[in-house]
């Protein structure tokens, strides 16, 4: 006798989804294995690798120079892969505690955002709405990294990280300065300097 042969139809609606839950479970696993990394390396400066240098007011006529190191940033705003990007720093920021970690993700982050806003700056044609944005979002990220390193309990580190902030808040505030006298937006740019500068670290 020979075998019966039993042909199955499987319908779209069965097996989109599969797809898509297998395509989330994946996107699941590589975010979570992305973070243990990012979380079990203590030094978030290994993404760091721009330096820019910049001047910081110590006193009157007295002006230290600083370099300070950006991330390398490879995805912006309005471009086609930078939601997937915002999808995993969210996913990120869920994954992590609140903790000496945290504060410093949120400072990565906010000095990503901050290097968008200089991407922007250096484009021809460019949505001036988009680089406003990634500014303030720099600015609130800093807020927040301040604000997590006051409720730490490991006051060496916390002091270390506001120590940080504090110099990222002057860097941040004349490349703000700058991008408003280029754009011709001082008003909004410098508003939102001097939002960034009276960020508080107590480190001042």
């Amino acid at each position: 006798m020979s075998p019966k042969h039993i042909n199955f139809k499987i319908k779209w609606y069965v097996v989109v989804p599969v797809v898509l839950l297998s395509l989330f479970i994946f996107a699941m696993s590589v975010t979570r294995a992305s973070w243990i990394n990012l979380s079990d390396d203590n030094n978030f400066d290994r993404f760091r690798i721009n330096p820019i240098e910049f001047e910081i007011e110590k006193g009157p006529g007295d002006w230290e120079k600083v370099k300070y190191y950006l991330p390398q940033v490879n995805q912006i705003p309005g471009q086609l892969f930078y939601p997937i990007k915002r999808i995993r720093d969210n996913l990120w920021l869920k994954m992590s505690i609140k903790s000496n970690r945290d504060a410093k993700l949120y400072l990565l982050l906010a000095d990503k955002k901050i290097a968008e806003v200089l991407v922007f700056s250096q484009k021809s044609s460019v949505s001036e709405k988009y680089m406003f944005e990634s500014g303030k979002e720099a600015v609130s990220y800093l807020e927040i990294a301040k604000d997590i390193s006051m409720m730490m309990e490991n006051k060496i580190e916390a002091n270390k990280i506001r120590a940080r902030i504090n110099v990222a808040k002057y860097f941040y505030s004349q490349i703000l300065q700058q991008v408003g006298e280029v754009s011709g937006r001082m008003d909004e740019f410098g508003e939102l300097s001097d939002v960034v500068l009276s960020i508080e670290t107590n480190n001042d």
